[in-house]
């Protein structure tokens, strides 16, 4: 790592912080900028961040350059401390011992954050930090498609209005494979600067809003029921199926709910009996799952875990990763991180990043792809919803169908909150 260059750095924050320092108490009494201990910042409330980073390699990897977008979302630990993890989409471009390079990777990071010095409208703080990556190409050349990575810096943090915050700042960044020193770990060290966009969670400050958001998940359907009908297409063939739910709250806490599946693909039956146990908390549902398939000489065991978390009457976040293994003992690992969007009572958009693979095989960033999905809750008739969707699951399949539930006339949130919609997959 280029520690000459961290220093100069730290020095020029140093002297910047002090005479920040010295700025705030010379105006306390005259001006809003006035340090505070307890900041400005909400430090109850969770925050979101998207981040531009450009980073210069050095020494050997000076012709090698990487650009990121990172998203991420920041967990208060303290006054002055939180945690903060990133997903990045990274580019690597250049060249490395005459070998261009020209790759692209997914991974994600985590830092530890220190705001030390804090006015009403700015501040500056250190942050460190690990990660993982995974690149189309080997990277650097002669290395691998995985990297570790450890980052550093230090940056101002400037008060744009209430709940948003511009942060500016440098960074030190080391990737290595972890294969120790030698000719299979070749390293990649550069320096640059970021730029974040960040927000905290306006819900934790409005406590009327929250207790009344949380009162409304409270609210559950002790039995429910619906039936589904759906077309798609699997690597190009015909996929036809039928699908019934069935589920029974034990209490506003917990829920259970089993399902079963019959569809015809190729001209083979394929049937899948599942059975899911819900857990409500008062901004957030985890799920698990079981689950058995059945198609021509494949069977397969499925075991998946989920988790949906409510950050207001319009945005959820959705987490799936399932594990699934054949009698051929093939073993399959899937995973998906969504956004969901509630545009009105009766629509429902979701976006996000999904993967399926092979375990044995080893895992790229093209492996990764976007998936979206929709509903739209077109009647209702007595106790009976009618809607129509489509929806790319985890596994690529492309389906789109109709849904008959018995809601209660429920909206489509709510019915989300009950378990009436189909889990991510």
């Amino acid at each position: 790592m280029n520690f000459s260059l961290l220093k100069k750095w730290t020095a020029f924050f140093f002297l910047l912080t002090l005479w920040a320092h010295q700025s705030g108490i010379a105006s306390e009494e005259a001006s809003d900028d006035a340090y505070v201990q307890d900041s400005a910042i909400d430090w109850n409330a969770l925050s979101y961040t998207i981040s531009g980073v450009y980073i210069a390699g050095h020494d050997e990897n000076r012709d090698t350059t990487v650009t990121e977008a990172l998203f991420g979302v920041g967990l208060p630990l303290g006054k002055r401390v939180g945690l903060y993890g990133d997903v990045h989409l990274a580019y690597f471009n250049g060249e490395r011992e005459n070998v261009e390079i020209n790759a692209e990777g997914i991974g994600i990071t985590f830092q530890l954050r220190w705001h030390f010095l804090k006015y009403k409208s700015w501040g500056t703080y250190l942050d460190y930090g690990p990660g993982f990556i995974v690149t189309t190409e080997k990277f650097p050349p002669g290395g691998t498609t995985y990297n570790f990575i450890t980052q550093y810096g230090m940056g101002l943090d400037l008060t744009i209005r209430e709940n948003v915050h511009l942060l500016l700042g440098f960074r030190e960044q080391h990737l290595s494979n972890g294969k120790g020193i030698g000719e299979d770990n070749p390293t990649y060290d550069g320096a640059g600067m970021y730029a974040q966009l960040l927000v905290y969670s306006s819900d934790s400050q409005d406590d009327t809003k929250q207790d009344s958001f949380s009162h409304a998940l409270s609210d559950y359907s002790t039995f429910n029921a619906s039936v589904q009908g759906y077309y798609g297409l699997v690597d190009d063939e015909h996929y036809r199926a039928s699908e019934l739910q069935i589920g029974l709250s034990a209490s506003d806490r917990f829920a259970f709910q089993a399902g079963a599946i019959v569809g015809n693909l190729v001209g083979e039956t394929l049937t899948e009996f599942g059975f899911y146990t819900f857990h409500r908390m008062s901004r957030s549902v985890q799920s698990i799952y079981y689950g058995y398939k059945k198609y021509a000489d494949f069977k397969s065991n499925v075991f998946s875990m989920g988790i949906d978390y409510y950050e207001n009457e319009i945005v959820t976040v959705s987490f799936g990763s399932s594990y699934e293994r054949d009698n051929f003992e093939n073993e399959i690992w899937l995973a998906g991180l969504f956004l969901n969007l509630y545009l009105s009572d009766n629509f429902f958009l979701r976006s996000g990043l999904a993967t399926d693979q092979l375990l044995e095989d080893e895992f790229k960033a093209d492996d990764v792809g976007l998936r979206f999905g929709l509903e739209w809750k077109c009647f209702q008739l007595g106790e009976l919803a009618f809607s129509l969707y489509a929806e790319q699951w985890i596994t690529e399949v492309n389906v789109v169908g109709f849904r008959v539930s018995l809601t209660d006339k429920m909206t489509i949130i709510e019915q989300q909150r009950n378990g009436f919609l189909a889990r991510i997959r």
